[in-house]
């Protein structure tokens, strides 16, 4: 996975929005993988903890040392992906912010 900024690997990661997973709680247990979520799970996980990375599309929640959880809307749907470490290190790379757990 080889990205030029932050915007294009999340434009990548946000493309998709087939479910492979039926839940977050599943999601969270697969990295790399996607769900759909409702409007309350997303606004709790953007409110119980300051994200770690937002931009207009999307932020990313992580609380300790675990890889980021990816969460965005389209339209009036809500997605979150549990991305895998490669992932995680490669927004915290190119977003210019510190890994989980690093703060």
């Amino acid at each position: 996975m080889t990205h030029s900024n932050a915007s294009t690997l999340l434009r990548e990661l946000t493309n998709n929005t087939a479910a492979s997973a039926a839940s977050l709680h599943e999601a969270r247990e697969r990295p790399g993988t996607t769900c759909e979520v409702d409007e309350e799970t997303y606004f709790y996980y953007l409110e119980v903890l300051p994200p770690q990375f937002m931009d207009a599309r999307c932020y990313c929640f992580a609380e300790g040392a675990e890889s980021y959880v990816l969460f965005w809307r389209r339209d009036d749907r809500y997605f979150a992906r549990q991305l895998t470490m490669a992932e995680t290190e490669a927004i915290s790379k190119l977003a210019g912010i510190p890994l989980p757990g690093d703060w």
